[in-house]
């Protein structure tokens, strides 16, 4: 008996170290790196003094969605300001974009980091309000290489859709210029 729980232990922990073998190692380490750097540069535009560094906006929509009611969205975009490859001319390229909403009663976050070179998405973040327990809450993770996803990571309750993602981190990135370099 006991030789049988020693060799159902032994073929779990394979079974977790064979699902994680398949993971980027190099490529998450990076993007959490740059993740955290993020994170600290947002923080420093938010609360730093003086003007230096004070790249962000952050806007706040009031709208009505038919059958869902009032809804309140917060989109913060921080960005850097770098020159055009192209025309040599000054733009600003996003490297990190939050929005958090409501749809009724249900909360939701997301976070979209960018590699500010290349404008590609890096990492993707949603938290979201579910309905299948009281409660509950989604968690999804997306981590992308040269604009694809490598590495997904979710809890039980997600219901992913990678090509929704996708979509959103493009369209962001479209609004982004639109907004902020419009006039150069």
């Amino acid at each position: 008996m006991r030789h049988l729980i020693v060799s159902l232990c032994l073929l779990l922990s394979c079974g977790t170290l064979c699902a994680q073998k398949g993971a980027p190692e190099a490529v998450l380490k990076d993007i959490r790196a740059r993740y955290a750097e993020a994170m600290s540069m947002a923080q420093h535009q938010r609360t730093g003094e003086g003007l230096e560094g004070k790249n962000y906006m952050t806007s706040t929509l009031h709208y009505v969605i038919p059958g869902c009611g009032p809804t309140t969205e917060t989109l913060s975009m921080y960005y850097l300001l770098e020159e055009s490859e192209e025309s040599g001319e000054p733009c600003y390229t996003p490297y990190l974009i939050t929005r958090k909403y409501n749809i009724a009663a249900r909360q939701f976050y997301e976070e979209y980091l960018y590699d500010h070179a290349t404008a590609q998405p890096l990492f993707v973040f949603l938290k979201y309000d579910t309905y299948e327990a009281e409660g509950a809450v989604a968690e999804e993770r997306y981590y992308f290489a040269d604009g694809q996803v490598v590495w997904k990571t979710m809890n039980d309750y997600a219901q992913p859709d990678e090509a929704s993602v996708s979509r959103m981190c493009s369209t962001l990135r479209s609004a982004f210029a639109y907004l902020v370099n419009h006039s150069f």
